[in-house]
């Protein structure tokens, strides 16, 4: 199996889209991680914005904000990201074997035990469509909420 380090080789258009989305979502994380060591002498209270149900305390550190606007833009991104892969699994049952032997095997040692130089794009990709497949029912179709 070949491993694919870089989304822009992959030939496979859906899957190719879905990979450009997790290494955005997983730049993002990184650099919202790099944020958060910025933030190590800051109590952890402080480095989340508040609720709004208080007044607007204006006396707050720039970075904490960034780094919350970076962490709400990554969870937005992972939820839209498992929605367009599961609907694409429920497309047609042979998607979740493409994906797998495509893109999630070529980097698992053993089944869900990832290899260590697996770039963050696929571990982000990987867990996404692990959801996605989870939760999409045994026909292909995502179980009514």
């Amino acid at each position: 199996m070949v491993r694919l380090y870089d989304p822009i080789r992959i030939r496979h258009a859906k899957l190719r889209e879905f990979a450009f989305q997790a290494a955005w979502i997983a730049t993002v994380a990184e650099a919202a991680s790099d944020l958060e060591d910025l933030l190590v002498d800051m109590p952890p209270a402080d480095r989340v914005l508040p609720d709004f149900s208080t007044p607007w305390p204006w006396d707050f550190d720039s970075i904490a904000v960034a780094r919350s606007i970076m962490t709400h833009a990554r969870e937005a991104a992972e939820q839209d990201l498992e929605e367009l892969v599961a609907t694409w699994l429920g497309e047609d049952p042979e998607n979740w074997p493409v994906l797998r032997v495509t893109l999630i095997d070529p980097w698992q040692e053993r089944p869900g035990i990832w290899s260590e130089d697996t770039p963050e794009w696929v571990r982000a990709l990987g867990a996404i469509a692990a959801t996605a497949h989870e939760t999409t029912g045994p026909f292909g179709r995502r179980p009514v909420r």
